[in-house]
């Protein structure tokens, strides 16, 4: 079986797509979870094995046992879990089956424009997954609900305190600079639906 590296970008649900990933996976495969920014730490019934640091790791990561292995390189003093380096997750892809890395940040809003550094995506990338919020739609693009604002106007058009459109949402996904920036492998575009 060829080795499954996915990065997920985008907004409002990469977290809870990636758990639920490795929750499906984790039963019959030896599944990699970590982050290439930061990620709150998960709760204990999210993982088999948590690991924060390379000592804590080194005890998980010969083990040939199937399930859902959390990594960190520390947990910051906001409580998240600090991310790896891209270069760090490519050297660990062939001990697991599957890599869920969470490739991109937008502090808990639905929708968002991209830095210049961002995402964060791993070279060994197989698959890219897009997270695309429909609860955007109707937003008011302010700072209250897009994280980069100017960003995120600049990619889609939007003026400021203007409802988010479709037409926006779209932009995003087409955009050179858009949720795709950076991507490697197969692009995936993960809708979340209203009320969802």
């Amino acid at each position: 079986m060829k080795k499954c590296i996915v990065s997920i970008v985008g907004a409002g649900g990469k977290t809870t797509l990636m758990f639920s990933l490795a929750r499906l996976l984790g039963s019959t495969a030896k599944v990699l979870v970590t982050t290439t920014t930061k990620i709150y730490v998960p709760d204990p019934d999210q993982y088999d094995y948590l690991a924060v640091g390379s000592s804590d790791f080194e005890r998980y990561s010969g083990t040939p046992s199937r399930g859902i292995y959390v990594y960190g390189r520390a947990v910051g003093e906001d409580g998240k879990l600090l991310g790896l380096e891209p270069a760090e997750v490519d050297s660990l892809a062939p001990f697991f089956d599957y890599v869920l890395v969470e490739s991109d940040g937008a502090r808990r809003k639905l929708v968002k424009g991209w830095g210049e550094n961002e995402p964060v995506v791993c070279q060994s990338t197989t698959h890219t997954v897009g997270v695309l919020n429909l609860n955007a739609l109707g937003l008011t693009a302010d700072a209250e609900n897009v994280h980069r604002l100017e960003e995120f106007m600049k990619l889609t058009g939007a003026r400021l305190n203007e409802k988010i459109t479709e037409e926006h949402l779209l932009s995003l996904v087409y955009h050179k600079n858009g949720l795709f920036k950076n991507s490697r492998g197969e692009r995936i575009v993960y809708l979340i639906r209203p009320g969802r």
